[in-house]
């Protein structure tokens, strides 16, 4: 069936085609991201790293920053070096997301979200879709849950670096399907650790 497949069906990850360009990323993501950007065109440069860690360790975020791109960084444990560059300490829930989205005025359509939580993934993009759209979202998914469309429950307290439950977070199928429900297409899968979402009016 079609949940059953999706993993086989969903393209693999895209090629980077500018090889010389510096990664930050765990898996090159950055540059994957930075095609998709150069193919479909950018609005407001402005992008949202949510799970930002310190800013500089396996970021989707520096590579743009280093262009320009205004970000807001967002993690629970920033420490110095990541409050020292401006990575914001919050403890991200369902309930107060939107709130910091809206008190730093992040746009309706950011071009780019980037979400790695190892935690409530799923939940905080079903809450941030009800106010925002951003044109291109990259999210952390967990293998763990295979093709079953699946996803931890919610805890708003649940911390990954002390429990380190093996269903953290979002399956693909699931993952796939609310990017679905809220107009949005699956462009990629990278390593099999993220999924790559692309609004429909931009493709």
């Amino acid at each position: 069936d079609t949940i059953k497949l999706l993993s086989e069906s969903i393209p693999r990850a895209l090629e980077p085609v500018h090889h010389f360009e510096r990664t930050y990323s765990q898996y090159q993501e950055d540059l994957i991201l930075n095609e998709i950007f150069e193919s479909k065109g950018t609005t407001n440069k402005f992008m949202v790293d949510i799970g930002a860690g310190n800013g500089i360790w396996i970021s989707n975020s520096l590579f743009f920053r280093e262009r320009g791109w205004k970000c807001l960084m967002i993690d629970g444990e920033p420490g110095e070096i990541g409050e020292q560059i401006g990575v914001q300490k919050h403890w991200v829930t369902r309930e107060n997301i939107n709130n910091i989205f809206k008190d730093n005025n992040v746009p309706t359509e950011p071009d780019l979200l980037s979400l790695d939580m190892d935690g409530n993934d799923y939940h905080l993009l079903k809450e941030i879709f009800k106010e925002f759209k951003p044109r291109v979202v990259i999210a952390e998914i967990n293998i763990f849950f295979e093709n079953r469309d699946a996803y931890m429950e919610y805890n708003e307290n649940y911390n990954h670096h002390k429990e380190r439950i093996k269903g953290y977070g979002q399956s693909v199928a699931a993952a796939y399907r609310l990017g679905k429900e809220n107009g949005y297409r699956t462009v990629s899968l990278v390593e099999n650790t993220n999924i790559i979402l692309v609004r429909e009016d931009v493709i």
